[in-house]
């Protein structure tokens, strides 16, 4: 539980002058009307705990990041494997463990389909190798049921590709999490 007590007896503190993100330029300061803007935004920057904070003094502005985290959207309307995601490795040798999820939502008649996996990759930093995959659910209404997903490693790249359905069209929206260690 959060609580923040006021005491109506003593002077107001000053204003806050100035606020840092762990990157980027620093420190934040507020602008003319005593304001910082703080926004929310995702990266695929690896930290430990999930979560950075970047600095933009020019604009005043703090952005609190969500790491490890990819994303992609896609419109398909064919039965061809199309990239939703590629995913560079890095030049680092390690391990990365991807848990991922992808949406489908075809509105025409209307039909959905709900996908979710976990992925393990090793990369030598140069080249990724596909340990296993674990395809966790496969949730889909019958017009769905065509409709498919892969991940796969290429060259030194995670790739997850969607299949949609022959004259359909399917919004898709995939987002993968990711673990690392060297």
């Amino acid at each position: 539980m959060s609580q923040i007590f006021g005491d109506t007896g003593s002077t107001p503190s000053a204003d806050v002058e100035f606020l840092s993100g762990q990157t980027g330029t620093n420190p934040v300061g507020p602008d003319g009307a005593h304001n910082i803007n703080i926004f929310a935004e995702e990266t695929t920057d690896d930290n430990l705990q999930g979560i950075n904070t970047r600095g933009d003094a020019p604009n005043n502005t703090i952005y609190v990041q969500l790491t490890n985290r990819i994303s992609g959207f896609i419109s398909t309307n064919d039965a061809v494997p199309t990239t939703i995601i590629t995913f560079p490795l890095g030049a680092t040798p390690g391990t990365y463990r991807f848990m991922g999820g992808i949406e489908a939502y075809e509105s025409a008649t209307p039909a959905s389909a709900v996908y979710g996996f976990q992925a393990g990759v090793r990369t030598t930093g140069a080249a990724g190798v596909l340990i296993a995959v674990s395809f966790d659910d496969d949730i889909e209404e019958a017009a769905m049921a065509t409709a498919d997903f892969d991940v796969t490693v290429v060259g030194n790249n995670l790739v997850v590709t969607v299949t949609g359905i022959a004259l359909t069209p399917i919004d898709w929206r995939a987002l993968v999490n990711y673990r690392f260690v060297e």
